[in-house]
């Protein structure tokens, strides 16, 4: 389906915008809708017109909305959110690695992005961000089994659910990827890791997890909150970039991420598990960093000061871990 001359110019200047450079213009077009030069030229010069997959495919990879290029005051009085989902089976087992697939798949994108000199990710936390899991195969194995205690129609147990060398090695990159923005302002929940070892908890006592998988579990939380605490006591990450991390004094009921490149801006809010509403619209993007933001006025810095406090906020959640296990 071609979209229509006012929409194809639309987008035309939205590339236009984002990539100022015409070589970096035609490489996008041959990269991501495989067109060949001449081709890709004619679309650029509006002889041709895009098709509706070929400009959902460049937006997707760009990281705007195609709601963003429609009538101004129709997107102004209704700002849209596209809703992600994770794969819902009714079956067992066989459809764990679409999970671990799909989340893999969702944040992709993101880790290409996150070598901008201009990124900044911020984000509130009232429980432990997924990505942080990334590292740690036994804390993903605990996540797909939550997932599939609610999404499946039979839920199964954690030693049913395995996680393979390809896919852990993928994970550790990608973690370590997006762990290391140039900018990162965060904001958690001075009980966050209580709502976890809860669930850790409730899973053991209906036997879905054994005494040894505890023990596994608890090894990884522990160096979890280990890698923690050294990012927050000297504000950098492996590779030298800036942390703010912040303890909030108020309490949140969801996950709320916001982050900023040179040609990219998403707002995230984290619902139905690992479930994201995602939006790339600016009045959107505008309000979410500035409510992020509004919580520093009730939260403590910690990262590279406040040792008292933080070294009070770490043993609590030390308490937390020992607690269950």
């Amino acid at each position: 389906m071609m979209i229509n001359d006012e929409f194809n110019q639309a987008l035309i200047q939205k590339i236009q915008d984002l990539l100022p450079s015409g070589k970096t213009r035609l490489q996008l077009l041959t990269d991501t809708i495989s067109l060949g030069k001449e081709a890709a030229y004619r679309r650029l010069r509006g002889e041709v017109l895009f098709t509706f997959e070929e400009a959902c495919k460049i937006a997707h990879k760009l990281g705007f909305s195609l709601d963003g290029l429609m009538d101004a005051p129709a997107v102004e009085n209704n700002p849209e959110f596209r809703l992600t989902f994770l794969p819902v089976k009714t079956s067992t087992g066989g459809h764990i690695e679409d999970y671990f697939s799909s989340i893999l798949s969702e944040h992709k994108q993101f880790g290409e992005k996150i070598n901008d000199p201009k990124m900044l990710t911020m984000g509130v936390f009232s429980y432990i961000p997924h990505v942080m899991f990334f590292p740690y195969p036994n804390l993903l194995r605990l996540e797909a089994l939550m997932w599939s205690y609610q999404s499946m129609n039979t839920p199964i147990k954690l030693s049913e659910i395995t996680l393979s060398k390809e896919y852990e090695e993928k994970f550790k990159a990608l973690g370590f990827s997006l762990t290391n923005a140039h900018k990162q302002v965060f904001i958690f929940d001075y009980f966050i890791f209580y709502s976890l070892c809860r669930k850790i908890k409730y899973f053991y006592d209906l036997n879905y997890i054994s005494k040894e998988e505890i023990r596994l579990i608890t090894t990884e939380l522990e160096e979890m909150l280990s890698a923690l605490e050294m990012k927050a006591s000297i504000g950098k990450t492996q590779s030298k970039k800036d942390v703010w991390l912040y303890l909030s004094h108020l309490t949140f009921n969801a996950n709320y991420t916001y982050a900023q490149g040179t040609t990219f801006e998403r707002s995230y809010i984290e619902i139905y598990h690992l479930n994201s509403l995602v939006s790339s619209n600016p009045l959107v993007c505008e309000a979410h960093k500035k409510w992020i933001e509004s919580y520093r006025k009730y939260s403590m810095l910690i990262s590279a000061g406040g040792e008292k406090e933080r070294k009070g906020f770490f043993k609590l959640q030390e308490q937390f871990i020992k607690r269950f296990s």
